[in-house]
């Protein structure tokens, strides 16, 4: 009769640990979802990241290749590099102030890349832009007070 009742009990028992290891199973399903969520998002912002620094000009890059080429070519003509980028302008005009967006008081690279790029946006739409920055007088070839289409083609190749 022992055997029997404990028989019995181990029978009502399986049905009990069947559904634990059902549990278990769900529950180690739902921590393989979770997982895979989280490394295919952490790889999604990798790649926007990555993205992103990729539309950014490295004018320290760039004057590293300058250099490197006029070292191999001396004969070379030697590419200009604008002086917004070899020092950093104050900010000294309410549009520029719009564009410091740390509010140190100078435009560094970034900004005044971002700053130049609007302006070539404006050009493209209305043609011309008065110049209300020291940063654009260089462009301004004619010294007519306003920076054309023609004038905006070497803006355009130093921050596009």
């Amino acid at each position: 009769m022992i055997d029997s009742v404990h028989s019995l009990s181990i029978i009502k028992s399986i049905p009990i640990q069947m559904k634990m290891n059902v549990c278990e199973d769900r529950r180690s399903s739902t921590m393989n979802k979770i997982i895979l969520t989280i490394t295919i998002g952490v790889v999604i912002i990798f790649l926007i990241l990555g993205h992103c620094h990729a539309g950014l000009i490295d004018y320290r890059r760039l004057q590293q290749n300058a250099e490197q080429q006029q070292a191999e070519d001396p004969d070379a003509p030697q590419p200009t590099i604008p002086s917004w980028v070899t020092t950093t302008p104050m900010v000294k005009s309410k549009t520029e102030q719009k564009y410091d967006t740390n509010r140190d008081g100078k435009l560094q690279t970034a900004e005044t890349t971002i700053f130049l790029r609007d302006v070539l946006d404006i050009i493209d739409d209305k043609g011309g832009y008065p110049i209300d920055s020291d940063i654009l007088k260089p462009y301004d070839k004619n010294k007519d007070g306003i920076i054309n289409r023609f004038e905006a083609k070497v803006l355009s190749g130093e921050v596009r």
